[in-house]
C-alpha cells in the first residue's frame, strides 16, 4: 500500500474514534512530512511495506540535524509515527511496529510564563471594552481554553447553581467548572443588564457580529500588554496558565487543578508546579495578601 493511501485510511479511522482535529492536523503534517522525505530520497512515492527502520532513525537524525526542530517536535513527530505504526500492524499494512524501536526523545518542561492577580486586574482595567474586561477576568477565574469560553452556550452557564458546563472540550472531553463567587456576579450583572438582544445562543456576544472571536480577545490581550510596557508575550493561554499557577499557590491539589483544566494526565498538569515551589519558597520569608478583584461593572 502507498504509504499516502495509509496516511488517510490512517486519519479516516482517528476521525472514526473521535480523535480532536488538532491531533488529526498534527498527524497528517508529520506523516506527510516523512512521505515527501521518502520520495525526495527514493525518486518514488514510498510503499509501507519498502520502509525500514532505519528510514525512521535516519529521518529523525534529518529532523535534528538538518532542520533543527527542537526536541518537543521532534517527540511529537515520534508519537506520531507510534501511533501510526501500531494502526498499520493491526490492519496488516506492516509485519513491524517500526516505530516501537526509535529511541525516546528527552523534552525538558518549559517553565510556563503567568501573570500575579495584580497584573491580570491592572490588564483588565487597560481593556478597552467591558466585554473584553469580562472574558478576560472569566478566563482568569475559570481556566477555560479561549476556543471552549467563545463557545460556550447560555444553557451551559448556571448561574444559579454557579456551575459552567464545558461540552465536548479538547480530545473531546466534558467537564464541569466551579465559578468563584466574583465572577459568578458579574456574569449575573452581565446576563441580566448588558448583554446584547442577539439572536445569538452564544454566552458572549456582540452587538455588531453577534460573537466574539479568538483573534478579537488575543489582540486586544496583547495591545494592552504592549502599551503597558510588559515584556510578557500576553495571550489568552496565558490567563489559562495564570488560573493553574494560583490554584496550586493557594494550595490546591494536581488532581483538582488536573480536573479543572481538563488535561489528560497528571503529567500535563505537572509543568505549573514549578510555580507552586517558588511561592514556598517566597513565603518562608513573607506574607502576601490577596488582591481583590476590582469592580468591572461601571465600566464602559
Amino acid at each position: 500500500m502507498l504509504f499516502s493511501e495509509a496516511i488517510e485510511q490512517f486519519l479516516s479511522y482517528l476521525h472514526t474514534v473521535d480523535r480532536s482535529p488538532q491531533t488529526l492536523r498534527g498527524y497528517r503534517n508529520h506523516l506527510s512530512a516523512f512521505a515527501r522525505y521518502m520520495e525526495r530520497t527514493y525518486n518514488v512515492p514510498p510503499y509501507v511495506e519498502d520502509i525500514t527502520e532505519t528510514d525512521l532513525v535516519t529521518y529523525m537524525h534529518y529532523l535534528k540535524q538538518a532542520r533543527q526542530q527542537k526536541p518537543s517536535s521532534r517527540a511529537r513527530a515520534q508519537n506520531a509515527f507510534r501511533s501510526f505504526y501500531r494502526h498499520a500492524v493491526k490492519q496488516g499494512w506492516a509485519t513491524l511496529d517500526l516505530a516501537q524501536t526509535l529511541p525516546p526523545i528527552r523534552v525538558h518542561p518549559q517553565e510556563r510564563v503567568y501573570l500575579t492577580e495584580e497584573e491580570v486586574m491592572t490588564l483588565i482595567d487597560h481593556l478597552d471594552t467591558r466585554l473584553l474586561k469580562l472574558v478576560t477576568f472569566f478566563l482568569y477565574r475559570t481556566g477555560l481554553r479561549i476556543s471552549e469560553c467563545l463557545a460556550l452556550t447560555l444553557d451551559a452557564v448556571d448561574l444559579a447553581e454557579g456551575i459552567v458546563y464545558v461540552k465536548q472540550g479538547k480530545g473531546n472531553k466534558d467537564r464541569i467548572v466551579p465559578l468563584a463567587s466574583d465572577i459568578r456576579e458579574l456574569l449575573q450583572q452581565y446576563v441580566t443588564s448588558w448583554r446584547p438582544s442577539v439572536n445569538s445562543t452564544r454566552f458572549f456576544v456582540t452587538h455588531r457580529t453577534g460573537s466574539l472571536s479568538v483573534s478579537r480577545v488575543n489582540q486586544a490581550l496583547s495591545l494592552t500588554a504592549n502599551r503597558l510596557g510588559w515584556k510578557k508575550n500576553v495571550s489568552s493561554h496565558i490567563l489559562r496558565h495564570s488560573f493553574a499557577s494560583r490554584l496550586l499557590q493557594q494550595g490546591a491539589s494536581l488532581v483538582a487543578v488536573q480536573k479543572l483544566l481538563g488535561h489528560s494526565s497528571l503529567e500535563v498538569t505537572g509543568i505549573y508546579t514549578h510555580v507552586a515551589r517558588a511561592d514556598l519558597i517566597r513565603a518562608v520569608g513573607t506574607l502576601s495578601m490577596d488582591t481583590s478583584a476590582k469592580e468591572m461593572s461601571s465600566h464602559g
